[in-house]
């Protein structure tokens, strides 16, 4: 995918990002997220999320809900919300009808309640928001809210898989994450 001015004007990323990218001079979004990917994790992150196709959307939103839903498996009610939740937004992915919106939309919603109302970590907070970002994706009719919920799902994923040692572990999940955002792009689909 080409990045250009109407791919800037249509999302309209923060000025620091665009002025960092603008100075790289590349315009290919594969080679830019690689770029990015060692630069800032949060802004490679950003971009994939909004080079990907609708589709390719809910598959990286769902993919980092999976690498981190079994961090909530200590509460049972939440845990059976989140991979309700994921379940909702692969339903979506199959078959993508008003209905399977409509029920990644209430899974979504049964899961941002769930983490609402139990006192638990944030890592295991931040997994089920990951899940709830998964159903959010499948169910957004705009783009760019698809984008930012799957750009955010990655995120939460990541922070959720951290514990004690956020930092580095934070960046491998992310980075790992986005690698598959890569591999997405590649499809031909």
């Amino acid at each position: 995918m080409k990045i250009d001015a109407d791919f800037w004007a249509k999302w309209n990323p923060f000025s620091e990002m665009a002025a960092w990218v603008n100075a790289q001079n590349i315009r290919d979004g594969a080679e830019l997220v690689e770029l990015l990917i060692a630069h800032d994790l949060d802004w490679s992150n950003w971009l994939i999320a909004r080079m990907l196709k609708d589709k390719q959307r809910i598959r990286y939103a769902i993919y980092a809900a999976e690498q981190v839903v079994h961090l909530t498996a200590s509460d049972e009610e939440l845990h059976r919300l989140s991979v309700a939740c994921i379940n909702a937004a692969k339903a979506v992915l199959e078959n993508d009808t008003p209905e399977t919106r409509e029920g990644a939309k209430r899974a979504g919603l049964a899961v941002r309640s769930g983490v609402g109302s139990v006192n638990i970590a944030e890592f295991l907070a931040s997994a089920a928001a990951a899940g709830w970002a998964a159903a959010t994706v499948a169910a957004s009719d705009r783009a760019d809210a698809a984008a930012s919920a799957a750009a955010w799902a990655a995120s939460a994923a990541a922070w959720a898989a951290t514990g004690a040692k956020r930092a580095a572990t934070y960046m491998d999940m992310q980075t790992k994450t986005i690698r598959y955002g890569l591999e997405l792009l590649k499809e031909k689909k």
